[in-house]
């Protein structure tokens, strides 16, 4: 899923996107990790192609959601982490939805479309004055872990 993000299908390609996230931050690999984990979890539970799967398409999504989750909110701990979590699998649930919408009407896959839209949702219920439980977006600095 790592490498998916940069539309490349290679496991090392991959791995070397971790490594330098992690020299760069540990919560970012690890929310990338996670995320890559749960899309490719979702995809089984959707009952995806096993290529698809260890090509990274299913990972792809929820890796950014969890990702964009990590590095837009502080601290990535507790409720953060949960809500990372949270956005990794509503992205996996999109790409489900929506992949098959694209396929269907379109003739084109969804691609980052899902990440996107629960980028935006997470962002919007961050700044909704009613949701108190929803995390408020900051300016993260990568180099705080």
């Amino acid at each position: 899923g790592a490498s998916q993000m940069f539309f490349v299908s290679s496991p090392v390609s991959g791995a070397i996107m971790i490594v330098a996230l992690l020299c760069q931050s540990p919560h970012a690999a690890l929310a990338t990790i996670t995320g890559s984990l749960i899309g490719m979890l979702g995809g089984t539970a959707f009952g995806a192609d096993v290529s698809d799967l260890r090509a990274g398409v299913w990972g792809f999504n929820a890796a950014l959601a969890a990702l964009w989750v990590t590095l837009h909110y502080e601290p990535p701990r507790g409720p953060r982490a949960a809500w990372a979590l949270g956005a990794a699998a509503l992205a996996t649930a999109l790409f489900a939805g929506m992949g098959r919408l694209a396929a269907a009407v379109l003739s084109t896959p969804c691609l980052s479309l899902p990440f996107c839209t629960t980028g935006w949702l997470c962002f919007l219920l961050g700044r909704a004055p009613t949701c108190a439980r929803g995390p408020r977006p900051q300016a993260a600095s990568p180099n705080a872990d």
